[in-house]
């Protein structure tokens, strides 16, 4: 089972919690008002400049808490939010759809500050949300979700949605993290570089052991010192600006020998695509639909006549 966070908040005298599943990672320290104070986040990472990564928001919560990363994504003229599944799940289910209103995405800054937000800043409200129909919290595999918002992001100079990719990552490429995992100094966003590790030697018997899933792949080095962590799951690793993966799970913190695991976006690509469409899809308008409207125009006619 995976770990999570869970926050608390004061709705109508009622307490009511987010959660983020955060499976393998450490957990973070809170303050007695549920402040985070210490969280662990991306390993040999410097700090992001403005542009450095486009698409990159916050998974929060209305407090302003960062659960995890996500990033906007486009399909032809559509915008949405990709992360990962475990990431909006509470004790292996689905966040209810009645606790939706205690979540918002934040994108346009490089810091999650809650007291001094950045003059782009942007808050987006969540309007649904779709995990992957075969996602598994006990092995996460297939740990991909799509989040839609009440209505798109703006275009900035900083920030924009960014295609997936449209080919399979290949072994020693390297790609690009990024993320908001944070520590008591400090709360920017950090990116690193990693590279795709060989499948063959990151689920070998002395590394992941069997457990990374078919529609995964391995990022970091054997050598340990660069990774993801626990506050940037959910985020993306991008290559030449495209989407290739979503932070998924890992063992620890840049261990040697225990690469991070990623959800591969590429191979979710047609998921994604009919995912959106279906949201996208206005009811068909039937026979009896058009009846009953001219039922009701009709009556309303009348009654203005007479």
């Amino acid at each position: 089972m995976a770990n999570s966070i869970r926050i608390y908040i004061l709705v109508d005298s009622e307490f009511h919690f987010v959660q983020c599943a955060v499976p393998r990672r450490p957990q973070p320290v809170y303050e007695s008002e549920g402040n985070i104070t210490v969280s662990p986040r991306i390993v040999g990472g410097i700090t992001a400049q403005e542009g450095d990564v486009r698409g990159i928001v916050s998974i929060q919560t209305i407090k302003g808490n960062h659960c995890c990363g996500g990033t906007w994504i486009r399909f032809g003229n559509r915008s949405q939010i990709l992360t990962a599944a475990h990431c909006i799940f509470v004790d292996d289910q689905l966040i209810p759809e009645s606790f939706l209103h205690l979540l918002q995405i934040m994108g346009d800054d490089l810091s999650i500050s809650k007291s001094s937000p950045g003059p782009r800043r942007q808050i987006g409200k969540v309007r649904k949300i779709v995990p992957h129909p075969q996602y598994s919290p006990d092995t996460l595999h297939d740990d991909i979700a799509m989040i839609f918002l009440d209505k798109p992001f703006k275009e900035t100079s900083t920030f924009g949605s960014i295609q997936v990719a449209d080919e399979n990552v290949v072994d020693n490429q390297t790609c690009s993290i990024a993320g908001w995992g944070t520590t008591a100094k400090s709360i920017e966003l950090l990116i690193a570089n990693v590279s795709v590790v060989p499948r063959e030697i990151c689920n070998g018997a002395h590394s992941h052991d069997g457990k990374v899933g078919p529609h995964a792949f391995c990022a970091g080095s054997m050598h340990g010192g660069t990774d993801t962590c626990q506050g940037d799951s959910g985020g993306g690793i991008t290559r030449q600006n495209r989407l290739v993966g979503v932070v998924s799970w890992g063992r620890g913190c840049g261990r040697k020998t225990f690469p991070g695991i990623y959800t591969n976006a590429y191979e979710y690509r047609d998921w994604i695509e009919k995912t959106i469409q279906l949201e996208n899809v206005s009811p068909p308008i039937t026979q009896s639909t058009v009846l009953m409207l001219a039922t009701v125009f009709a009556a309303i006619f009348a009654r203005s006549i007479f």
